[in-house]
């Protein structure tokens, strides 16, 4: 049974608005009148009728509500543009004026510099849906001071002059001030807007102004900001170098020096990440490599392996290196480890030895199955019968080549020589024939595998071993992101002759 007492209606305009709009109310009216730099916290919460921590509550600083100040009047511009005659009256003249002095505060962080770009990529996409001749040009040319952004220069825009807030000048590592783009505008006697569409290889530039302005910027030893030519195209001059398990895996340096030689050559940035093995290191690397806006991804594995790339590393395009995809799709660099166990083999073969002994890596890793299957078939190859006898499989450290090595010199027929899978294992089979009273190479010949110069090159005798490719790999996966040599595949394992392999003389 309804009561008789009736619930008053509440009118709609007597409900109160959420605090955040009417805070974003109060700071766009402030902003756009006096600018952001002008205007204060303090300021913003009394016209909205709160308190200071309230703003900073909603917005977390200054600088995040006056992005959401910007976003607001350019989403706003935006709707109006695609609906109504486009123009740049009203509204737009303000947002024009708060993008640049927004990005002059904002460019130095990554998390704001993006939002910005967001809201520039926002009015491109609108501006492509206008016919150019009703296109508002000081609209482009704001958007053109933007993308060719230099910290002191202020620039005209249309018939309204834009100056960033004034910023002590920054000297180089030489302590000389750098030049900026209105003194490049000066030197070349032409105007700022030329000089941006130069240095964004705008299509539509003579050979003549190209030439006058690229004379004045090498005159002047001008360099363009890299950030903000970015914003333009919503990319980076940036390519990743991912490296899985950085502790595990000592031929790291190679890759890193192979590929930062061809992003010198390319010129291109590298930025070298690392993953540790926890879930939460690899979601931050994610985030780091989107944030950078990188033209792709190459990762590296610490061994050979086959790997999920959908679910290790969902990026694109991307490449791989020292491992192969378990699924169709990237392309990828791993070592000839077949032919590497071939040539090793067969360099013992070479010196006469017809009993070599061989240890393997764990059954788990490619690397140990096809350096087994390569000395094989060098045995085959020469016409000698593999001895199941000589085979022994170790754990990639020196102990288990040591007790490999023990192992092999017990036996009745013992080998002349010693074929180990990798340069730790090798060490083991030094220390155990020294051990022994056996001398190297004169009672045994030895070949590693994987040429760790730290450790081969100074044994005594230096290691007969045989060198992974990590810095052809390397170089090839960035050249590989740049469309510039795709094939990938295997790269060639080649023979390093030292002094640990004798000839047989009896």
């Amino acid at each position: 049974m309804a009561s008789g007492r009736a619930t008053p209606a509440v009118p709609p305009t007597a409900k109160k608005r959420p605090t955040k709009d009417v805070i974003l109310d109060a700071a766009k009216e402030l902003m756009t009148a006096q600018g952001v730099s002008a205007t204060s916290v303090e300021e913003i919460a009394r016209a909205a009728g709160c308190q200071r921590v309230t703003v900073y509550t909603h917005f977390g600083s200054k600088e995040g509500l006056a992005l959401a100040v910007l976003e607001d009047l350019i989403a706003h511009w935006a709707h109006h543009s695609a609906v109504d005659q486009p123009t740049s009256s009203g509204g737009g003249d303000r947002w024009e004026r708060l993008l640049v002095e927004v990005w002059s505060d904002v460019r130095g962080d990554q998390a704001g510099s993006q939002r910005v770009q967001a809201m520039i990529e926002q009015v491109r996409r609108t501006l492509d849906g206008i016919p150019a001749a009703q296109r508002p040009e000081r609209i482009e040319a704001v958007l053109d001071l933007i993308t060719a952004f230099d910290e002191s220069a202020p620039a005209a825009v249309g018939d309204t002059t834009v100056t960033p807030e004034p910023a002590a000048a920054d000297p180089g590592p030489s302590g000389r001030v750098s030049p900026t783009i209105k003194e490049v505008a000066g030197r070349a006697g032409v105007s700022f807007k030329s000089v941006s569409r130069v240095i964004n290889d705008h299509p539509h530039v003579t050979a003549e102004l190209r030439a006058k302005v690229q004379s004045a910027m090498q005159e002047l030893g001008y360099s363009p900001n890299a950030v903000a030519r970015t914003l333009r195209s919503a990319t980076s001059p940036t390519v990743g170098l991912v490296i899985d398990d950085s502790e595990a895996f000592p031929y790291a340096s190679d890759i890193i020096r192979g590929a930062q030689d061809a992003a010198g050559d390319l010129g291109k940035v590298l930025l070298i990440t690392y993953i540790d093995g926890r879930e939460s290191s690899r979601a931050q690397v994610l985030e780091h490599l989107r944030q950078w806006q990188v033209e792709g991804v190459a990762y590296t594995s610490p061994h050979h392996r086959v790997i999920r790339t959908s679910e290790l590393l969902p990026f694109s395009p991307l490449v791989l290196v020292n491992c192969t995809p378990a699924e169709p799709g990237p392309a990828f660099a791993v070592p000839a480890e077949f032919d590497g166990g071939y040539v090793a083999t067969r360099a013992l073969i070479e010196a006469g030895h017809r009993r070599i002994g061989f240890i393997s890596g764990p059954a788990a890793f490619p690397a140990s199955r096809l350096r087994r299957e390569g000395y094989l078939a060098a045995l085959a190859d020469a016409g000698l019968t593999a001895d199941p006898a000589l085979e022994f499989v170790g754990d990639w450290w020196q102990e288990s080549g040591a007790t490999a090595a023990r192992a092999l010199m017990a036996l009745g027929d013992r080998p002349t020589a010693v074929f180990a899978s990798n340069d730790w294992m090798a060490m083991g089979v030094y220390d155990e024939l020294r051990t022994l009273g056996l001398s190297v190479p004169r009672d045994v010949s030895i070949v590693g595998f994987d040429n760790r110069e730290v450790i081969a090159a100074h044994m005594r005798p230096p290691l007969t071993t045989v060198a992974l490719p990590y810095y052809e790999m390397g170089r090839w996966a960035i050249e590989a992101l740049q469309h510039r040599n795709t094939a990938g595949g295997q790269f060639a394992c080649t023979l390093v002759r030292r002094d640990s392999v004798a000839e047989v003389t009896s």
